[in-house]
């Protein structure tokens, strides 16, 4: 079945796939991309992690040509554009457990620390986005914990989850859909569950690593199935559920794509 969204998707394999019209084109990348959007017409912003030594964010253009970038030691996961962009971006810096706010320009305008209270530095952050109040929610497998900061680096909010958590999304009524490795779900602010479907529940699509998400405006939700660390060919890359949450969907993008991390559609 071939994917029917027009959209950029990462693989952490170091590649970017932009499919339109159900063409797909193959982009090379800066390390790995674990994150991706789309800030315009023919460019696009993802997370680099790993390469050489340096780790960060890459805006590139329809071709991969480097247009900005900011470079840290720090491992880098998860990445926000704020304003697609035009306000800056969100950088989340695991091993300094420290927020990087940057300008349009990719200069540094302020960082702040986060709470973290386990042990492990690869788990300290996953994600990092703007809130729909204007602060910072940040996810921290680590500690099994979707949190709010502000851009000050108060803690202002504290919702439980499970392990292995990437992807988040903050609906409209408050509550929140995230991933949960072999799982997506629906809590709500005190962290009561609403729905849950698991591999288990769709044994066919081979779920092995649930990591990013996005909801389409048809409200189906296309999750990406991370399919390393030994789960190699045993699923379909991109998942998608339907309203209702039931499988309607599971796409391989490509032949070269095996290692699928995030999905943003198309403007």
């Amino acid at each position: 079945m071939n994917f029917p969204y027009d959209a950029v998707i990462a693989d952490s394999g170091h590649a970017i796939f932009i499919v339109r019209d159900g063409n797909v084109k193959k982009i090379s990348t800066f390390g790995c991309a674990f994150d991706i959007y789309a800030l315009g017409k023919d460019t696009y912003c993802y997370s680099s992690i790993g390469d050489n030594s340096y780790s960060g964010l890459v805006v590139c253009n329809e071709n991969g040509e480097v247009l900005k970038r900011y470079k840290t030691k720090n491992e880098v996961f998860g990445v926000w554009p704020i304003q697609n962009g035009e306000k800056g971006f969100l950088v989340g810096e695991l091993t300094g457990k420290l927020i990087t706010v940057l300008d349009a320009d990719c200069n540094v305008v302020k960082r702040f620390p986060i709470l973290y209270n386990g042990k492990n530095l690869h788990e300290v952050m996953r994600g990092v986005q703007i809130a729909r109040d204007g602060n910072i929610w940040v996810v921290q497998p680590g500690d099994c914990m979707i949190r709010k900061f502000s851009f000050e680096g108060e803690l202002l909010e504290e919702i439980p989850t499970g392990p292995d958590t990437f992807g988040m999304e903050e609906l409209e009524n408050g509550n929140i859909i995230y991933t949960q490795h072999t799982a997506i779900c629906e809590i709500d602010r005190k962290g009561k569950e609403l729905w849950r479907v698991s591999a288990s529940d769709i044994p066919q699509a081979g779920l092995c690593w649930a990591l990013n998400f996005k909801i389409a405006p048809n409200g189906h939700i296309l999750i990406a199935n991370w399919l390393g660390h030994g789960c190699e060919k045993m699923g379909y890359p991109m998942i998608e559920l339907d309203e209702k949450h039931e499988l309607v969907g599971m796409f391989q993008i490509s032949h070269e794509a095996n290692y699928i991390s995030d999905l943003c559609f198309l403007p």
